[in-house]
């Protein structure tokens, strides 16, 4: 390390310290008296009362509100007010001008100073983007702003205190390999079980990722570590701050691949200060759409182990996964609705009474034009709604008449008649008959005649919620106006399509890694599956090549993994060196003791979050199992969990996908359980480059092919 950058951080009498030192207490006392100020406010309505609220006291609670939003923004702000300065001369101006970055953005209640720029801001862009050229600029409300970027300055503030100073860039000076050793001093930082925000350490391509146009589909191809989640959060954010008055946060979803990961994630938003956005799964998101109408299966349990003997109906299982998983399923949806179209009018006049007739040839108009735009559900309640009220009409110009006394009840009758004459829409007798192969699982509880709610796998919610949305339509407050999906990798295609359909805006944010698309029987091989579905005009791709997780050491293994499969991305690691990966033999009795004693061993080199990966779920239990009876809390976690507790975990390397953790013991790395195959390379990678700093691969037998060198 530059001896002149370690004594910036450690030196409080170097001058540059001594000025940063100077206007933070400047700023700490700033928010000190508006922390005050809004505190001292008297609190105008309690929400604990049972009365109604009047107009005033539901004005007061608003208040209240916003004085709790203000206090907790200056409390997040007094703990870390900053982490940048940019000096800045817009071309024009005669001396530069002085920017301080941080995640909230604050100006002095009295003159308006800003004493804090929003990280979200457009000349904020610079301090991620300008990297030592002559001329800057950035893209603002009124237009394009140029100038020079005189100096970059990075700042760690942590409750309150200083604790580190480094210009990174300074107009004129060399200061080659400073910007990467301030990004390794905070990757070396210790974690925790919870992601966190990474405004200090933006790089300049994540940084046009989170910048682009709102009003895109963009596809991030982002190895593993390279921080394409969090870049993803980010993006969210600065869309909000951007677009307040076009976008409403309560219509903003992030869709992840687990409960679990939406837990692991769940603090990042919060830190960049939003809230109300949509954390979930398709499938959580689909079970709320049909909700009354099927009902849930647990997947693992039926599923047959693809080991032991049952690999023809594993194989069988799978064929249908995929077969469902395919645009060309809802193909089949559609013509099955477009049939039920072409025939839903009765090829009959309506003769409600004898001489007075509707020809068909006008309800056919009805409903093929006038009514064209709804779904078909709703085309065929509007149609016959019109007949009926066609023929009160018809009735009460005879009303008068005996023999329109005597023709009501016949006319009633006739219409019940004709009505059963029109398709019967039903959900699940169409989405059965949608292809033969497709079928939907129809066990029931309790005895035959049940009427219990059908029983459909996960498999079934994308197409079943496509044949929803053509038949009753999407209301429009149920529509999202940005959607982030998450590990899109291993999205279906038809979850795809569904997403569209609730997305009208195609304004997206998807992510992913084809290296990691491990759930082969629904993902996608290309990203093209996914871009060629939106305009030309619309989609932009993105490519995040470099990880920023692991050492080279780990990242060297993961990517050996990969090297019989050159078309799957492969990782740049950060130049960052740690201990070299231990791969190691064990006897086959002693697999599990061999994995405790490895676990302890990374635990007493200081590892706060460890995590044994296994080959599937089946095998979680047995090794969870053996690290209680060692004496160590252990979380065992399976496809049912919803929360990530940090510690030692046991999970299956599929699971795993997204987490990070300070050591990693991959287990059972043998070339029974990772034949040569694609998909084996692609967990292997997945496993590996889930380690941050230590990684311990264990196997019996032979070393899986994929793993050597």
């Amino acid at each position: 390390m530059d001896a002149s950058i370690k004594s910036q951080r450690t030196d409080t009498a170097s001058p540059l310290v001594e000025e940063e030192n100077a206007r933070l207490q400047k700023i700490l006392r700033e928010v000190d008296i508006m922390v005050e100020k809004w505190a001292t406010l008297p609190k105008e309505f309690s929400e604990d009362r049972n009365e109604p609220q009047t107009a005033d006291e539901v004005a007061s609670l608003a208040v209240d509100r916003i004085r709790e939003r203000q206090l907790e923004d200056l409390r997040v702000v007094a703990r870390e007010p900053y982490f940048g300065r940019l000096d800045f001369q817009e071309d024009g101006s005669l001396r530069p001008e002085v920017f301080y970055i941080g995640k909230r953005g604050l100006k002095a209640p009295e003159t308006g100073e800003q004493l804090i720029m929003d990280w979200r801001a457009p000349a904020a862009s610079l301090f991620y983007s300008a990297s030592g050229q002559s001329k800057n600029s950035y893209n603002a409300p009124q237009g394009i702003i140029e100038g020079t970027v005189h100096r970059k300055r990075n700042i760690v503030v942590r409750e309150r205190v200083l604790e580190r100073v480094v210009d990174s860039y300074v107009l004129g000076e060399d200061f080659l390999g400073v910007q990467d050793e301030f990004l390794l001093y905070r990757l070396q930082e210790g974690r925790d079980h919870r992601l966190r925000d990474i405004v200090s350490t933006i790089q300049s391509e994540q940084d046009a990722i989170i910048r682009a146009p709102r009003q895109s589909a963009i596809v991030i191809q982002g190895v593993a570590g390279s921080g394409k989640t969090t870049v993803a959060l980010h993006r969210l954010a600065y869309l909000i701050y951007q677009h307040p008055e076009q976008l409403d946060t309560r219509r903003m979803v992030i869709f992840a691949p687990s409960e679990m990961f939406v837990d692991y994630i769940s603090e990042v938003l919060p830190e960049l200060g939003v809230g109300g956005i949509q954390q979930t799964t398709f499938a959580a998101f689909a079970w709320t759409q049909l909700s009354g109408v099927v009902r849930r299966t647990d997947d693992v349990k039926h599923l047959p182990k693809p080991l032991d003997g049952h690999e023809a109906e594993w194989d069988g299982k799978m064929d249908v996964v995929f077969a469902k998983s395919r645009a060309s399923f809802l193909r089949q949806i559609d013509a099955v609705v477009q049939e039920i179209e072409q025939r839903a009018v009765p090829q009959i006049d309506f003769e409600p009474w004898a001489g007075t007739i509707l020809s068909y040839n006008e309800v056919h108009t009805w409903f093929t034009v006038d009514y064209s735009r709804y779904p078909l559900a709703h085309r065929i309640e509007r149609t016959l709604g019109r007949i009926k009220r066609w023929a009160d009409i018809q009735y009460r110009a005879k009303r008068d008449d005996d023999v329109g006394k005597a023709v009501r009840k016949q006319a009633q009758s006739r219409l019940r008649s004709y009505s059963k004459l029109w398709p019967q829409i039903s959900l699940m007798e169409l989405y059965q008959s949608a292809q033969p192969m497709a079928w939907v699982s129809q066990r029931r509880d309790g005895k035959p005649g049940s009427k219990s709610l059908p029983v459909v796998a996960t498999e079934d919610l994308a197409p079943l919620l496509y044949l929803q949305a053509l038949l009753y339509g999407i209301r429009p407050d149920a529509t999202f106006q940005h959607v982030v999906l998450d590990e899109a990798q291993d999205v279906s295609p038809a979850q795809m399509q569904v997403l569209r359909l609730y997305c009208p805006s195609d304004s997206f944010t998807i992510l992913g890694d084809l290296a990691q698309s491990i759930h082969t029987q629904s993902g996608i091989e290309q990203w093209s599956e996914f871009l060629d579905l939106f305009p030309v005009e619309k989609a932009m791709q993105f490519s995040l090549a470099v990880s920023y997780r692991s050492t080279m050491e780990i990242i060297e293994v993961a990517n050996r993994s990969l090297k019989a499969y050159p078309d799957l991305p492969q990782a740049t690691p950060v130049y960052r060196s740690g201990e070299p990966v231990m791969e190691r033999h064990v006897e086959e009795t002693d697999r599990l003791s061999e994995a405790v004693c490895e676990v302890m061993r990374l635990h007493s080199c200081g590892c706060r979050t460890l995590a044994v990966l296994c080959q599937n779920e089946w095998d979680v239990r047995s090794y969870a199992d053996a690290m209680q009876q060692a004496g160590l809390v252990t979380h065992a976690i399976t496809a049912e969990h919803h929360a990530y507790e940090g510690g030692i975990s046991v999970l299956p390397v599929s699971m795993a996908k997204g987490l990070e953790f300070d050591g990693v013991v991959l287990v059972d790395a043998d070339a029974t359980r990772y034949p040569l195959t694609k998909r084996n390379a692609k967990l292997l990678y997945v496993a590996c480059t889930r380690a941050l700093h230590h990684l311990a691969v264990l196997y019996s037998g032979e070393e899986t092919p994929l793993l050597r060198p």
